[in-house]
């Protein structure tokens, strides 16, 4: 009755490439099993937005550019957060990261991928990165940093590695990515353009390793304590990710 997609090619005489990996191909869904929008999701639900499409300051705000940028400079949005919050009694109306004075700093970016916004991406340094991170504090005259560099235990530096970007998407050379990603992050906020985009989808879906990813497997192939009792060493204090899950 439901038919696949085709994969690995749309096209198997011309060698056209599928863009996503195999899935419910929706151009055969039987008429019966097909529903419109309006036929999954109730409609009733438009009228829990009644009171916000009808809110007029919130109407004025997202005319002049939204919440919280409601200014011209990044100091207006900065005030503009702290100045306009209530009490903070939950998720949206509590403190955020945004009132501490070194929000754009890169320890508190360092700090939200290690307990914020993506922690499975995480990974234990390769010794070639730390290699080409002191060659880097050497080129910028940061002594602290090449000194530390060098000296520190390579298991307790964690990294989001993405070096693997660039060759699946069939780029090897940085200068093409320095060519084309100002005209193509105006004209699509990815940054690729379509075939690398899917190329990249299809790469996640070909090597996807279910048993590797499970959590604990996960956690050791990413250089972490896999264990509770491991977990509760100090160095993972701020990964609170990895001890809920693990518990899971």
């Amino acid at each position: 009755m439901f038919q696949w997609s085709a994969y690995l090619f749309e096209d198997e005489d011309k060698k056209i490439p599928a863009q996503y990996p195999s899935h419910l191909a929706t151009g055969h869904i039987p008429k019966d099993q097909s529903f419109t929008p309006f036929g999954i999701f109730s409609a009733t639900g438009i009228l829990a937005t009644k009171k916000w499409l009808v809110d007029k300051s919130r109407v004025v705000a997202f005319a002049d550019g939204g919440y919280p940028g409601a200014g011209l400079t990044i100091e207006d949005v900065v005030a503009y957060n702290k100045h306009h919050r209530k009490t903070g009694i939950d998720i949206s109306n509590g403190g955020n990261i945004g009132l501490l004075d070194d929000w754009y700093g890169d320890r508190r970016f360092a700090d939200q991928s290690l307990s914020g916004t993506n922690p499975t991406s995480l990974t234990v340094v390769l010794s070639r990165w730390i290699g080409e991170f002191v060659q880097a504090a050497k080129a910028n005259q940061e002594e602290q940093w090449e000194k530390a560099l060098a000296a520190a235990d390579a298991q307790a530096l964690f990294v989001q590695d993405n070096s693997y970007i660039r060759e699946t998407i069939g780029i090897k050379d940085p200068a093409a990515i320095i060519s084309t990603l100002v005209p193509q992050i105006i004209q699509d906020i990815v940054g690729l353009g379509p075939d690398q985009c899917h190329a990249f989808i299809r790469h996640h879906f070909e090597h996807f390793d279910w048993v590797g990813n499970y959590v604990p497997n996960d956690l050791a192939l990413r250089g972490f304590a896999n264990t509770a009792e491991g977990l509760k060493s100090a160095r993972y204090r701020h990964y609170p990710y990895a001890r809920n899950m693990l518990a899971l």
